[in-house]
């Protein structure tokens, strides 16, 4: 006769059975390891002016604190479950609050090369081979976290000091990487796609440099123009269909994407003989002399002030061949301020009334009367 109950009986005892056997195996396995770490953790805090702290019981595990060059970090392990297999890693967490952005750092720098070189030291702290791991996330209250995770219970001083200065290294350098803004999207757009290792931080990477872009761009309000393509900022829109973010959105060049050089205002397209530099700001205007660098730049407005008809019509003829849709639906819009000193001739004004919306005369006192 079979009594109630008595079937889930032997059930309880295996599952018992099963718990007990866990836990003396990772007790036997955190037991090793303490061992280990005693000697070995302990002499790599002494080493780096950090804090050893024991193991308050058996279930705790010893671990490492305190403050090394300006972070905050701590050295713990971590058991991670991979099918039915347990690995105790190792892992660093590193705490900093975002700095301003180092533009002094960039400033006149190859941001692509810069760039590369920070996906190098990226990609040594995570790597496919060693299945290490590094992880970048925000906190609450904006405290910015990397995490760097190593496959198994390290004990070699050496390796953890190495791994400590890799991974401050690549934190100190984050706001450098972030000031390069729009420049360097393209490349870790790219990898990640073609580095499935650096997942846990190039999502976040792109995210703190759109939001960063935004600020310093003022989120678009601004008129921005970009003196190395003397073209204007725009929305550019990124894909990131593989990321967590989906997109991205930030206001660069609409043709270099840049984010971080560029000027603020009006644009006037100059065409004077006596403006000795290319570019000058003046009264909160961008004045570019188009007889500098004779190519097309995007511009609100036009002046003529010392051009002979000769200039005046091969610059009516480059835009008339500009290819690019954007400009070329503007010109029919703008205005073309011609001074009387210029001279030209009626078939030159017929001309710039044909490329232009309105053309009038300019005097110094800037009142300008209808031609």
């Amino acid at each position: 006769m079979i009594y109630p109950g008595s079937f889930f009986l032997p059930v309880f005892v295996i599952a018992l059975v099963v718990f007990v056997i866990v836990v003396i195996y990772f007790s036997a396995l955190f037991s090793k390891t303490d061992i280990q770490e005693k000697a070995s953790w302990s002499h790599f805090a002494q080493a780096t002016g950090l804090t050893y702290h024991h193991p308050a019981d058996w279930l705790s595990r010893a671990f490492v604190t305190g403050v090394y060059k300006k972070y905050r970090v701590r050295l713990d392990t971590v058991l991670r479950f991979e099918g039915d297999h347990g690995t105790l890693n190792t892992r660093f967490t590193l705490r900093m609050k975002m700095p301003p952005l180092n533009r002094a750092a960039v400033s006149g720098k190859d941001g692509r090369a810069m760039a590369k070189a920070y996906l190098s030291r990226l990609h040594g702290l995570s790597t496919d081979a060693v299945r290490s791991r590094l992880y970048l996330g925000r906190e609450v209250g904006g405290q910015l976290v990397w995490r760097y995770e190593y496959p198994q219970m390290v004990k070699s001083v050496r390796f953890l000091r190495a791994s400590l200065n890799q991974l401050v290294a690549v934190a100190e350098d984050f706001p450098t990487l972030v000031a390069l803004g729009g420049e360097v999207v393209p490349l870790l757009q790219r990898a990640a796609e073609e580095k499935p290792s650096l997942d846990f931080v190039l999502p976040r990477l792109l995210k703190e440099v759109e939001l960063h872009s935004l600020v310093r761009t003022g989120n678009g309000e601004r008129r921005l123009w970009c003196p190395h393509c003397k073209a204007r900022y725009v929305p550019v829109r990124v894909a990131l269909p593989w990321t967590g973010l989906k997109e991205i959105t930030y206001y660069g060049c609409r043709l270099c994407g840049r984010s971080r050089d560029y000027l603020v205002g009006d644009v006037v397209g100059v065409l004077d003989a006596g403006m000795a530099e290319e570019v000058e700001r003046q009264n909160g205007h961008i004045r570019v002399n188009w007889l500098v660098g004779r190519r097309v730049f995007d511009f609100d407005e036009v002046e003529i002030l010392r051009a002979d008809d000769e200039a005046v019509e091969r610059f009516a003829v480059q835009l008339g061949n500009d290819t690019d849709p954007q400009r070329q639906k503007r010109y029919g819009q703008m205005r073309c301020l011609v001074s009387p000193q210029s001279q030209l001739s009626e078939n030159s004004l017929r001309i710039l009334r044909q490329r232009f919306g309105e053309v009038s005369a300019r005097v110094s006192a800037r009142v300008a009367a209808k031609i």
